[in-house]
């Protein structure tokens, strides 16, 4: 017990402090990853040549972790009913173009960007036109 003591008294006054972290050697990801649409935008112009609407959509995708791009899958609905994925051009920038002769750029029209990852995450961002 007093071999103990010693020791303890020892270890204080020497300056030394120990210290134990519980989550160091893990490296799976934590439980609070995180995957959000930080940016999100639709353009719409006529093509005067083919006769169709040319929709671009472009989105920002953001992440508390850092993501290889297949662990994402990145989206738009339009009008709740068609989906279009997305690809990344970098930058966390994601695009995708849809031709059109059914979706007029002077429709309403509701178009739903969603983001999942692999880990369960989700994010939603609604744009009316």
């Amino acid at each position: 017990m007093i071999k103990n003591l010693i020791l303890l008294l020892a270890l204080t006054l020497s300056g030394c402090i120990l210290y134990f972290d519980p989550t160091s050697g893990n490296d799976h990801q934590s439980s609070d990853t995180e995957v959000w649409i930080d940016y999100a935008q639709v353009e719409c112009e006529y093509d005067y040549y083919w006769g169709d609407f040319v929709w671009y959509f472009t989105a920002d995708v953001e992440a508390s972790y850092s993501y290889y791009d297949d662990e994402l899958w990145v989206g738009v609905y339009v009008d709740g009913w068609d989906y279009y994925s997305f690809s990344p051009v970098g930058y966390n920038v994601w695009v995708t173009t849809m031709e059109s002769y059914y979706y007029d750029c002077n429709d309403a029209n509701v178009f739903d960007f969603v983001v999942s990852d692999v880990y369960g995450n989700y994010d939603e961002v609604t744009i009316w036109w």
